[in-house]
C-alpha cells in the first residue's frame, strides 16, 4: 500500500536512468544508419544512370549505322534497305515509351526522349528523302550524346568515389560515344572520296583533321584507362584503326589525287562499321562491368544497413535492459530504505511515520465508499512490570507476539495497524455498525490473550493481556488523526480504570453525551506508561 505513494515520484527517474541513454543511442544510430542510406540512394541513383545510358548509347549507335547506310545508298544502289528497316525498327524501340519510362521521369528526360523519338519516327516515314536527311540524323545523335553527359552529372557518375568505377565511367560513357561518332563522320567521309575515286586538297585536310580528332580521342581513351585488357583491346581497335582508315590516303602526295586504294566504297563501309562494332562491344562490356560493381556496392551498403541495425537493436536492447535492471536495483534498495523509515525495527510493523503516510488516504477512501471507521489504541497491560519480571528481551520478544498476532485478527485490506511507541499500537479499520467494530476490536483483544504468554504479576488473568480504547464513526466528516487518538486515548484510560483486559469503543454521540453529563470537552490526553 505504502509503496505506491513512495515510488510516485520517481517516474523521472525511470525515464533518465533507463530510457535516455537508449534515446542518445538510437539518434546516434540513426545519423550513422541515415549516412549509409545516403550512400545507398547514391549508388542506386548511379546504376539507374548506367541504365539509362545503354539506352540511349544503343539509339546512338543505330543512328550512326542508319546514317551510314543513308550515304552508301546515295552512292551506291545495292540492295541494303532490309538492313535499314531492321535498323528503323530497332532505334525506334530504344526510344519506345514502353521500354524504360520509370528512369525517364527519374531524370526529368521524358520529354526530350518523346521529343527525338517523334522526330524520328516522322525522318523514317519521309521514304522520298534520301540525301537531306544527313544532318538530321547527326543532330538527333548530338542531341543524344548531350543527354548522356546531363545523365552521368545528374546520376552522379561523374562524381563516383571509387577509382575502378570512375575509369569505367569515363570510358564507356563520356569517351566511347565521342570516339564512335568521329570515326562514323570519318567513315562518311571516306565514303564520298572512295565513291569519286579522286581527293580534292580541301577534301583530304577535311579528312586528315577528321582522321586526327579520332587518332587523338582513342590514345586520349587508352592513356585514362587503368584496366590492363580493355588497354590492350583498345591498342587492337587503333592498329585496325590505322591499317583500314588512315590508310586510304597513303598515296596522295600531290592534289588533285587520283586513289588507288582498291577498297569500294561498300567495303569501307562495312571495315569501318566492324570497327565501330568493336568500340560498341568495349562500351557495353565497361558498362556491364560499371553497372555490377555499383550492384555490389549497393548490396554492401544494404548489408551494412541490416547489419548495424541488428547490432543496434541488440545494443539497444542490452543497455535500455541493463540500465533497467540497475534503476530496479537501486529502486529496490530505495524501497527497503523507505520501508525500514515506516516500519519498526523491533516488531516489523507500520510506525507511527506510515500511519501519518496512509490514514488520510484510507479515511478519505472510507468516505468515499460510505462505510464506518475505527480507530484504536492498544495497550499490553502492566508492561513495565512485565519487564522488571522477566527482563527487557523478553519485552521485546511479547511485543512482537503482539504484532503478530494483528495480521490474524486484522487481515482484510481496509484493515492497518501500527507500532504507536513503547508497548502501544494502533489499528483502524472499516465497520459499517457499531456491533460489527466492537466484535472486530474484541477479536484483537482476545487474540493476544490467546496467545497464553505467561505473566504471573498480571492479575487475575497471569498471562499477557492488553487494553483496548477505540472510537467509531458510523459517518465521516473531516476528522483528523490527532482528534481520532485523542478520543481513543479517553477510552483506553477508561478500558485500564475499569480492570484491563478489555475494550472500550464510543462514537461521537456517545461523546457528546458524556460531555454534556459532565459539563466539559473532550481534550487530547497525552499517552502516558500504564
Amino acid at each position: 500500500m505504502i509503496e505506491e505513494k513512495i515510488n510516485a515520484p520517481h517516474l523521472l527517474g525511470v525515464s533518465v536512468a533507463a530510457l535516455a541513454p537508449t534515446f542518445l543511442l538510437c539518434l546516434s544510430i540513426a545519423y550513422g544508419v541515415s549516412n549509409i542510406y545516403q550512400q545507398l540512394e547514391s549508388t542506386n541513383n548511379e546504376i539507374k544512370g548506367v541504365k539509362v545510358t545503354y539506352h540511349l548509347y544503343h539509339a546512338i549507335s543505330d543512328l550512326q549505322r542508319i546514317r551510314g547506310l543513308k550515304k552508301m545508298l546515295a552512292v551506291n544502289d545495292s540492295d541494303m534497305n532490309n538492313e535499314l528497316k531492321l535498323l528503323q525498327v530497332d532505334v525506334t524501340e530504344d526510344l519506345d515509351d514502353k521500354n524504360w519510362p520509370e528512369l525517364r521521369k527519374h531524370f526529368l528526360i521524358d520529354g526530350q526522349i518523346k521529343k527525338i523519338h517523334n522526330e524520328v519516327v516522322k525522318l523514317f516515314l519521309d521514304e522520298n528523302n534520301k540525301n537531306n536527311d544527313i544532318n538530321v540524323y547527326s543532330s538527333l545523335v548530338e542531341n543524344l550524346q548531350g543527354i548522356i553527359r546531363y545523365i552521368t552529372d545528374e546520376s552522379g557518375l561523374i562524381l563516383d568515389p571509387e577509382m575502378e568505377t570512375y575509369y569505367l565511367m569515363d570510358v564507356s560513357i563520356n569517351k566511347i560515344p565521342e570516339i564512335t561518332e568521329a570515326i562514323s563522320v570519318v567513315r562518311g567521309i571516306g565514303i564520298r572520296i572512295l565513291n569519286k575515286k579522286a581527293i580534292t586538297e580541301s577534301e583530304k585536310d577535311e579528312y586528315t583533321e577528321s582522321l586526327i580528332i579520332t587518332e587523338h580521342l582513342i590514345k586520349k581513351l587508352h592513356r585514362t584507362d587503368n584496366n590492363v585488357e580493355l588497354k590492350e583491346l583498345i591498342d587492337k581497335q587503333l592498329v585496325t584503326y590505322k591499317t583500314s582508315v588512315k590508310s586510304l590516303l597513303s598515296n596522295c602526295k600531290t592534289f588533285p589525287c587520283i586513289l588507288e586504294a582498291k577498297t569500294t566504297p561498300l567495303e569501307f563501309y562495312y571495315k569501318v562499321g566492324d570497327l565501330l562494332a568493336r568500340f560498341d562491344s568495349i562500351f557495353f562490356a565497361g558498362a556491364s562491368r560499371l553497372e555490377k560493381l555499383l550492384e555490389i556496392r549497393a548490396d554492401k551498403y544494404r548489408l551494412q544497413i541490416i547489419f548495424t541495425l541488428i547490432v543496434s537493436i541488440v545494443a539497444i536492447l542490452t543497455i535500455f535492459y541493463t540500465s533497467l535492471y540497475y534503476f530496479r536495483q537501486q529502486m529496490d534498495a530505495y524501497k527497503r530504505l523507505e520501508l525500514i523509515s515506516v516500519t519498526d525495527p523491533l516488531t516489523s510493523i507500520y510506525n507511527r511515520r506510515a500511519l501519518d503516510a496512509i490514514f488520510d488516504r484510507e479515511i478519505n477512501r472510507a468516505k468515499r465508499d460510505g462505510k464506518g471507521f475505527v480507530f484504536g489504541l492498544v495497550d499490553v497491560d502492566n508492561f513495565k512490570i512485565y519487564n522488571d519480571t522477566y527482563g527487557h528481551q523478553k519485552g521485546d520478544e511479547i511485543l512482537k507476539c503482539v504484532a503478530e498476532s494483528f495480521s490474524i485478527s486484522l487481515r482484510r485490506g481496509s484493515d492497518f495497524y501500527f507500532r504507536y511507541g513503547g508497548e502501544e499500537f494502533c489499528f483502524f479499520y472499516t465497520a459499517d455498525s457499531y456491533a460489527e467494530a466492537k466484535i472486530s476490536a474484541e477479536r484483537v483483544r482476545f487474540g493476544i490473550e490467546d496467545l497464553r504468554i505467561e505473566f504471573r504479576k498480571n492479575h487475575p488473568y497471569n498471562v499477557t493481556t492488553v487494553s483496548i480504547g477505540a472510537v467509531y464513526l458510523p459517518e465521516i466528516a473531516n476528522e483528523d488523526i490527532d482528534m481520532l487518538i485523542g478520543a481513543a486515548d479517553v477510552e483506553l484510560y477508561k478500558a485500564k480504570a475499569d480492570g484491563k483486559n478489555c475494550c472500550k469503543i464510543t462514537t461521537p454521540e456517545m461523546m457528546k453525551k458524556t460531555a454534556d453529563l459532565h459539563n466539559t470537552q473532550i481534550t487530547i490526553l497525552p499517552v502516558s506508561n500504564r
